[in-house]
């Protein structure tokens, strides 16, 4: 086989010669694996994150089902909604919650503790989301009051909170309005 002649440069005769079906496998291979990589690098995960309620069952259930007030039941169905990738509930002394956990009734909220407990609580749920996600590259969709959230958002890359500044009746009206024609 005769080896192409250079048109401009070696660069052009590597073309040539992949035209040519010389080196086409192993260029293709390269060409599969960096496309195959770039993708994965690119993706990025939509995880809910929900907090939990006080209102809540007596009995040990699954965590999607122990919170029962109606701000809870709408956010999880938005959440739902938005066909996210994963959805977890923010529990005041659990930590991060799989929907399917089960767990025990409790009464605890964030809203009772000091500042230094709150962030000793954001550190332990930091440690299991990187568990979970990609601070970095997920998107993370906060349905959650601002004491469950303050401390986690300087670590998290991309976030959004959809119901930023509602008070919770202005916020059960808006879950109202987006699921309605779920």
């Amino acid at each position: 086989m005769a080896r192409p002649q250079p048109l401009v440069s070696e660069n052009i005769t590597l073309l040539y010669t992949i035209e040519r079906g010389f080196l086409f496998v192993g260029w293709g291979f390269f060409l599969a694996n960096f496309i195959n990589s770039s993708i994965l690098s690119l993706y990025m995960a939509k995880i809910v994150l929900i907090s939990c309620v006080t209102k809540k069952l007596s009995h040990k259930s699954k965590a999607q089902d122990l919170y029962v007030s109606p701000l809870f039941q709408k956010n999880l169905r938005y959440a739902k909604f938005l066909n996210p990738d994963k959805i977890f509930i923010l529990s005041a002394k659990y930590g991060l919650l799989r929907l399917d956990e089960k767990i025990e009734p409790y009464d605890k909220t964030l809203n009772k503790m000091s500042s230094n407990e709150i962030k000793e609580w954001a550190n332990s749920v930091l440690n299991q989301l990187q568990n979970v996600s990609d601070l970095n590259k997920d998107e993370f969709v906060f349905l959650a009051g601002n004491n469950y959230r303050k401390f986690l958002l300087s670590h998290i890359k991309n976030y959004k909170i959809p119901m930023l500044g509602l008070g919770i009746g202005k916020q059960l009206k808006w879950l109202t309005e987006k699921i309605k024609n779920e």
